[in-house]
């Protein structure tokens, strides 16, 4: 089935970053957490559900003239499911690893992986009907401005979906307020997604034929 779905929404999200210990070939690596509650968990034009909680790791380590790193983000379905969630499952973990590195002046070239797995199965399903998604994704960002734009195209090999992003994003450093290694980000999103196999093969013709 052909989809075209259009997406736009706002974030924000509180930022725990604890740098690693300055020794030999630590110096080069860095670990962020963070820990968010969405009111409405709205990704790529699905409603998911009505709130979850967000959890996140990342490990960043620097690498000739960019950045290696990898993390994971789990979000826990809290408030009321839908059919969407029932299908998915209450409970999704996207794993993910990429490299980001300069490109020209202070534009930046990001490329990477994504791993989606979706599992618990909620609604009475013993378990998801979908498992897992892959994706992979390449982007450039640029540093010149007070809001850090960037755009991106992802390609889900499980779904056929091509998906272009466009994106900018204002961080508050909370530490001039006493709040030490803290941030708090706010970012604005818009895109559009192009599927062939919205449910992938792992469904039947029941998500297939879902609007």
């Amino acid at each position: 089935m052909k989809k075209l779905l259009i997406l736009a929404c706002l974030s924000a999200s509180v930022l725990f970053a604890d740098q690693a210990v300055s020794k030999s070939w630590a110096d080069n690596l860095s670990v962020n957490g963070s820990i968010g509650y969405e009111s409405e968990y709205v990704y790529r034009g699905w409603n998911i559900a009505h709130s979850d909680m967000v959890t996140s790791i990342e490990a960043a380590y620097k690498l000739y003239n960019g950045s290696l790193y990898a993390g994971a983000v789990n979000n826990r379905i809290l408030g009321s499911s839908n059919f969407i969630t029932e299908l998915y499952g209450d409970n999704e973990t996207n794993l993910y690893v990429g490299y980001k590195m300069p490109l020209y002046d202070k534009f930046n070239i990001d490329a990477g992986f994504t791993y989606y797995w979706y599992n618990v199965a909620t609604g009475g399903w013993s378990s998801p009907w979908i498992d897992f998604c892959r994706e992979v994704y390449t982007g450039v960002t640029y540093d010149g401005l007070w809001i850090a734009p960037a755009a991106y195209v992802y390609y889900d090999f499980d779904r056929e979906a091509w998906t272009g992003e466009l994106s900018g994003k204002y961080s508050v450093c909370l530490a001039k307020y006493g709040i030490a290694n803290t941030a708090l980000d706010l970012g604005a999103y818009c895109g559009g997604v192009s599927a062939n196999d919205i449910g992938t093969d792992q469904t039947g013709p029941v998500l297939r034929a879902y609007p």
